[in-house]
């Protein structure tokens, strides 16, 4: 059994069930189990849900099949899973949350975009409803907004650690040039790299934001970058700067598996990438195994924003069994701030007091990734009290 699931009890279906007799019909088969409600804002068309709404969506799909049944004060409970559009935005956010809050009646929440995010926030903490929070700054939290927890990587865990490698790995690097997204977790990771390089020595030259879809502006920018020449360049202008000559570090938060295979091998070799990668080369066993199992059910590829809900879900549901409740709010919130979870990237924590004044940033462990010969590699790895350590070290 994975170590993740230590703690909940596997589903274990009826052979009666399966091939139709002697165990009744699925409501006699799913007595005695109760059902934890959790609302899920995600964008449900567009773009953005090719993009990142239906990563979302197939996610929490999976995770709540491995989890199952489990056990919660000797009572057994699943997770229902209630999703809503929230369309990338904050008019979403509100829409969601509200439907999720008041329709609903959810105690437990995930919004998938930081607008979104930043605007369901109020609802959720007037409502004492517990929200993970997708995509937002720092100051989204803290000891007045005591039921909001970050969902995905916080980058002020991160980015150090990537860093760090720069200025153990390629001490020639002295200057950088950042291109962002015009989005919230853009800002976040151009004013992170910035601090970040200066505490290693590194000069930031210049700072561009872009739409991340605007593809008139790429090339224009690229090669103003590249006039810039500078040691290494973060930024969403990959390809660009290839097709422009330019032979210097590259380096971006991540990468999506479509946009890998649909490449140009030579383009993307040496790309560095500090977001964990699913489907990058010695990732732990069991983020490997789920990929396999996506891609098998799904015919695409498993994206890192597939794991978010994976890791929300997992961790919710083992706060549920420490704090022996599913109803006591902040017996819950308790379990959160203050237990360590197993989780298919390894063991977790929140963190983010010194930060923010509340632990309620996960310190993810990491893997730092590098294109090599036609596939991404992991080439460096750090565990989340690492992690935690070297942010209070490089930011406060």
């Amino acid at each position: 059994m994975k170590k993740w699931l230590a703690l909940a009890a596997v589903v274990v279906f009826c052979l009666a069930l399966v091939i139709g007799v002697a165990c009744g019909d699925e409501e006699e088969e799913r007595e005695g189990v109760k059902e934890v409600k959790l609302g899920i804002g995600h964008p449900t068309g567009g773009i953005y849900y090719h993009l990142a709404g239906v990563l979302n969506e197939r996610g929490f799909e999976l995770a709540n099949e491995h989890i199952g049944e489990f056990t919660v004060a000797g009572e057994t409970y699943r997770w229902k899973l209630i999703m809503e559009d929230n369309m990338y935005s904050p008019a979403g956010g509100v829409a969601s949350a509200t439907k999720l809050i008041f329709e609903d009646g959810v105690s437990f929440m995930f919004q998938m975009g930081g607008d979104a995010s930043m605007a369901a926030q109020p609802y959720c903490e007037e409502s004492g409803v517990i929200l993970f929070a997708h995509g937002t700054g720092i100051e989204a939290f803290g000891p007045d907004k005591p039921h909001t927890f970050q969902a995905s990587p916080a980058y002020e865990y991160l980015v150090p650690q990537f860093y760090k490698f720069i200025h153990e790995q390629y001490p020639e690097v002295k200057t950088q040039s950042l291109v962002e997204e015009t989005t919230v977790p853009g800002e976040v990771r151009g004013e992170l790299q910035k601090e970040c390089g200066e505490y290693y020595g590194i000069d930031t030259l210049e700072v561009d934001y872009m739409e991340y879809m605007a593809g008139g502006e790429r090339m224009p920018i690229a090669a103003k970058h590249k006039d810039i020449d500078p040691d290494l360049i973060v930024g969403i202008i990959i390809e660009e700067l290839k097709l422009l000559g330019w032979e210097g570090i590259v380096a971006f938060c991540t990468m999506y598996d479509w946009m890998v295979k649909g490449a140009d091998p030579d383009v993307l070799e040496g790309l560095l990438v500090y977001l964990p990668l699913p489907f990058a080369e010695g990732v732990p066993e069991e983020i490997a195994e789920f990929r396999a199992e996506y891609e098998a059910r799904h015919g695409e590829g498993f994206e890192v924003a597939c794991t978010y809900p994976i890791m929300t879900l997992c961790v919710l549901t083992q706060a549920l069994q420490k704090a022996g409740t599913v109803d006591d709010v902040d017996s819950i919130i308790e379990m959160l701030e203050t237990e360590t979870f197993d989780t298919p990237w390894g063991s977790v924590h929140f963190v983010g007091e010194d930060f923010c004044g509340v632990n309620h940033l996960i310190a993810w462990p990491g893997w730092i990734s590098q294109f090599q010969d036609g596939k991404f590699r992991v080439v460096q790895q750090f565990t989340s009290d690492e992690a935690e350590a070297l942010a209070l070290e490089v930011l406060r």
